[in-house]
């Protein structure tokens, strides 16, 4: 969901005005969702036709990042 995590945490925390550097090193990130999205989504189909040709239908395609 985010292309640059380091610039985010980054915002985030001035945002937050912590004091503490947020880097990747303190914590590992990992997938909430192995499965594919196909298999999480019971209307996945009918999602699919519908923002078919708009510029969400990247966000049904396999392999999306």
């Amino acid at each position: 969901m985010v292309n640059n995590i380091d610039e985010e945490l980054a915002r985030i925390k001035n945002f937050l005005d912590l004091k503490r550097d947020f880097s990747r090193k303190f914590f590992s990130l990992k997938k909430q969702n192995p499965e594919k999205i196909r298999d999480l989504l019971v209307n996945y189909d009918e999602l699919l036709d519908h923002f078919k040709n708009s510029k969400y239908e990247k966000y049904f395609m396999e392999g999306f990042k």
